[in-house]
Parts: C-alpha cells; structure tokens; sequence
C-alpha cells in the first residue's frame, strides 16, 4: 500500500472520528498519529509528538491570539459595543430598515475591537432584539441581520482566524489581517443595501424609527469614543508599521483595560470580577484554539510524510481546466465543511491539505485566506451547525423559531456569495492595502 493511500485512509479515518463526535482536536492528532506510525513507525510518531506540539503553540505570532480574545471581552464589559450599537441607531434608526442596519454597523465596530463571530451575535442579541420589538419589527429579518452581522468578527481586522491562517501559511500576519479590511467594509455595504431592498419591497419588515434632532444624533457620537479609540490603536498601528500585529494586540488589551476602568459604570469589586470573567474567558478560547492548532500540527506532519499535497498538485497539474475552475472547486469544498465545523475547526483541517494546491497554481496566499475566511463565514450560517444561528436562536426572543432564524439568514448567504463573486473579480479589493502597506 503506498504512502498516499495511506494519507487518503488517513483522512477517511479524520473524517469517522469527527461523525463519532470525537473532540476535532483529538481526531486530528489521532489520525495524525496512526498514519505516522504506519509510515515511519512508533519512533517518529514519539518523536512528533515530543517536539511538534511545542514548536506550534510556542509561536511569537501566535501570542496575539490570547490578546486580542482579552481585549475583545474587556471591550465588551466596558460597554463599547452597546455605546456603539446606541450610537448607530441615532443615525440610521430614521431609515426604513435602519435599526436592521444599526444591527450591521455596530457590528462592524465590534469586529474592529474582537475576532470573535460568535460573541459578536450574541452581544448584538441582547441588545437589538429588545428594540425590534418595541419598534414593530419583523424578528426574521433582525435574527438574519444579527447572525449575519456577526460575521464581520472573522473579517475585520482583529481577526483571530485571519492570524491562524497567517501561522499556517507562513505569510505576514501584518498583510493577512489588512487583506480583511477593504473585504469586511465591502460586506457591510452588500448587507446594507440588501436589507434595504427588503425593506422596500416588504415595508411592514423593517418599518422606520422616528426621527430624532441632529443635536441628539451628535451627542450620540460620545458613546463611540471607546470603539474609535480601539479601531485607531489596532488598526492604525497596525497600517502605519507603529506595532507588529503581536505588539497591537498588547496595547489594544492595555487600553480596553483602561477604558473599561474609564467607563466605569458599578463599583470595583464589579469591575474586578469583570476583569476575572475576561481572564477566564481568554483562558478557555485560548486553550481549545491552540488544542486544535497542536492536534492540526501532527496531521500535517502526517499528511507531508504521505506525499498526499505533492499527489494532490500533481493531479491538478494534469487536469484540463483553469486556476479559476480549481480555485471554485476548492471554495465550494467548504459549504459542505461549514456544515458540521465551527470555523476555526474547518479551517485548520483543511489549510494543510489545500493550500499546496493554491501556491502551486501561483495564487496569492493572502488573497485566498480572504476567500477561504468567507466562505467560512456563509459556513457560520449553514445547517446542520450554523454556530451563529445557534447563537442567535438563544437570544431570540421565545416567538422565534430556531427554522424561522434559519430561514432568515437564507437572503445574506446569497449577499456572501456577491462579495465573493466581486473579490474573485477583483482580487485588488483584498491586496491594495497590503501592498501599499509594504510600499509596492
């Protein structure tokens, strides 16, 4: 039997754990593990597990992950995203369809202070689905609007899962997280101008608040300070070549721990147990995101060992087709990935085995961690998973079923496949601020 069979029974095996429900971490480095074992014997597994784990999660670009996962809860005990959310709606809450859209500009600025998808629509949960139903709106179209809107966590730099895929593509951490950025503002507009064109043509769905004095609208911005502070520091730093993105995600930590103190809204001993719950928080991510990392290095090794990237290129070496139709094919691979793993899971098991086939076709890696970053996104919003429904769903009010919530993301799944449509067009939209970053 050759070494890339072995790599495909390898993979048929990941995929049987992962159906049995074993942890992703666990079926990646037991299949991992056996498969090297088979090939080179117990020797080299031992020797895999001694050193592989530790050279992954001992990576320096690795540490802004627990960093950026602190400052994301800090912003959120101090307020920053619902100020941001009040602050939105002064201005867009008079529009038809405008709390739906506050829903997404909010959203946008949580993701500039957290890359976290999941605890972006749970926050916006809590807050707009109060408002929904004070102003008559249909809870359809504000759960599609909080799930999807949640989504912009994976985008928009900070991006927890943009500087994993920049470790294992051994690309700048610095060029991958800006790559998102141009992407995640371009996705907001689609899902504005979408839930617009809902509104017009179902006008009971998102019917307008009323309007409120210019005076107020501006003494609204006050409440976006602490979000602009952070945006400015990350991303700011980040762009002008101030921080590494590693050195950004200390300081944004640093200083969502001083706006939290600034915004101070209960006593310390709240304020101390809020800083606990952060800790802990970053903790947990932390752990479960650097066991799938450890448990994705053995399979890597296992999968080099095989020969199965080299196999894998070289069958799409001898296709008639274009970069283009490969390139489709290897995104469409991701629905039905989406469907059964949360979007940190997906894309580890999957980078080792695709991304050869990408750098042999001469494809810039940056450009296809944007792609591949959607494509999850729209996986976030799948059945049988859809974690972000999921999420959504536990913060619906109860008249809200979780079919319905399904239902209701079905309209910015197809606003997802336009942006991606339009960054597959033109691949500028994702490299023109890497590139002017760097000075080309």
């Amino acid at each position: 039997m050759s070494d890339v069979t072995i790599g495909f029974l390898g993979i048929g095996l990941l995929l049987v754990l992962l159906v049995l429900r074993f942890p992703v971490w666990a079926a990646l480095a037991c299949s991992g593990a056996a498969g090297l074992t088979y090939i080179r014997g117990w020797g080299s597994t031992v020797n895999a597990l001694s050193n592989g784990p530790w050279s992954t999660v001992s990576s320096y670009v690795l540490s802004a992950v627990p960093l950026f996962i602190l400052m994301g809860s800090l912003a959120y005990y101090s307020g920053v995203t619902q100020g941001a959310f009040h602050a939105a709606y002064q201005w867009l809450g008079r529009l038809r369809g405008g709390l739906a859209m506050t829903v997404i500009a909010a959203s946008g600025v949580f993701a500039a202070t957290t890359g976290s998808s999941v605890a972006s629509a749970a926050t916006m949960g809590r807050v707009a689905f109060p408002e929904m139903k004070r102003y008559n709106y249909s809870l359809k179209l504000g759960a599609g609007a909080i799930a999807a809107g949640g989504l912009l966590g994976i985008m928009i730099p900070p991006s927890i899962i943009f500087i994993i895929y920049a470790s294992m593509a051994e690309v700048s951490v610095s060029e991958q997280l800006l790559a998102g950025l141009f992407p995640g503002l371009l996705t907001i507009l689609v899902f504005m101008l979408g839930i617009s064109l809902i509104c017009h043509i179902d006008k009971d769905a998102g019917p307008p608040a009323p309007a409120i004095p210019l005076r107020q609208a501006l003494a609204a911005l006050k409440q976006f300070w602490g979000a602009f502070v952070l945006m400015v520091v990350v991303i700011g730093g980040i762009y002008s070549g101030i921080f590494t993105p590693t050195e950004s995600a200390g300081v944004g930590a640093f200083v969502a721990l001083i706006i939290m103190v600034c915004t101070r809204r209960a006593g310390w001993k709240t304020l101390l147990s809020d800083i606990i719950e952060s800790l802990i928080s970053m903790s947990v991510s932390t752990a479960m995101i650097f066991a799938l990392l450890i448990g994705a290095s053995i399979f890597s090794i296992f999968l080099s060992l095989a020969g199965l990237p080299q196999a894998l290129i070289g069958l799409v070496n001898g296709l008639d087709v274009s970069p283009l139709t490969v390139l489709l094919i290897v995104l469409a691979l991701y629905l039905p990935i989406g469907m059964f793993l949360d979007s940190i899971s997906s894309l580890i098991v999957t980078i080792p085995i695709v991304l050869p086939v990408i750098k042999a076709l001469e494809m810039d890696p940056v450009w296809f961690g944007v792609l591949v970053c959607l494509m999850i996104e729209i996986g976030l919003l799948t059945p049988p998973v859809g974690m972000n429904v999921f999420v959504v769903k536990g913060t619906a009010p109860p008249e809200l079923s979780l079919p319905d919530v399904y239902w209701s993301v079905i309209p910015f799944i197809l606003m997802l496949l336009l942006v991606l449509a339009l960054l597959i067009a033109f691949p500028e939209i994702s490299l023109w601020l890497p590139a002017n970053s760097r000075g080309d």
